[in-house]
């Protein structure tokens, strides 16, 4: 049997140094020229890899496997302290990707209202939906994000 190092030397280790690449890392992003030709021509590898997990049910085993504690305490650890930030810069994107939206509604022509809880609020409220759905179709139709 080969030998393996220790465990927890090696975790050591692995935290030490990725903590220490992040310039690395920042390199290593500022000089890909290729990420979305090559991530782009990888569509039937992703489609493979998604079918084959789907049918192993890997989704829901891996689920299963983290559980609620591990899903809580990276939530808390690792998603709160990360969330405000993420949303301050995320703005731009959202109003980029929100405006088409925006735009398809302002262009709605809507049925009258009626009284509350009247069908014909039900209608109004079908219009909308149909017009986010039909947009939502439209840009993702196109390959924006």
């Amino acid at each position: 049997m080969p030998p393996v190092r220790r465990l927890d030397r090696a975790k050591t280790r692995f935290q030490n140094r990725a903590a220490g690449a992040a310039a690395e890392y920042m390199e290593g992003v500022e000089e890909n020229t290729s990420w979305e030709t090559n991530a782009a021509a990888s569509q039937s590898n992703y489609e493979a890899g998604v079918t084959k997990a789907n049918a192993q049910k890997r989704f829901s085993k891996g689920i299963r496997r983290a559980g609620q504690s591990k899903y809580r305490a990276n939530a808390m650890t690792k998603g709160a302290p990360r969330f405000a930030e993420g949303v301050r810069t995320a703005g731009d994107a959202w109003e980029k990707g929100f405006t088409p939206y925006k735009d398809a509604i302002e262009k709605t022509t809507l049925p009258p209202r009626g009284p509350r809880g009247s069908q014909q609020n039900r209608q109004r409220m079908n219009t909308n939906l149909d017009t986010l759905i039909n947009t939502a179709d439209r840009i993702k139709g196109e390959g924006s994000p």
